[in-house]
């Protein structure tokens, strides 16, 4: 979520708390939501702690790249590991 749509994220979580627990109105909590997560934006983080005022800062492109190539050749090894047991 971008700095600049807190109010309006904030605004929406009102509107369907209001919605599901006063008006009891589930079809207007499900929209209200559906316009609420309009507003956000995934972008992945880092910091130190979530606890601490320290910076965040966004992972690198070659980063995500690189995790998302060792991710796959983790499938290929298990994928041959687990035809290798069948093959006993």
């Amino acid at each position: 979520m971008l700095t600049k749509n807190v109010d309006a994220h904030n605004e929406f979580s009102r509107r369907m708390t209001e919605a599901l627990y006063v008006k009891n109105d589930g079809f207007e909590y499900e929209r209200l939501s559906a316009e609420q997560e309009k507003l956000l934006v995934f972008q992945p983080l880092i910091t130190h702690s979530v606890r601490e005022t320290s910076a965040h800062f966004a992972f690198h492109v070659q980063m995500l790249a690189d995790f998302l190539t060792v991710d796959e050749i983790g499938h290929k090894m298990l994928d041959e590991l687990s035809g290798l047991s069948r093959k006993s």
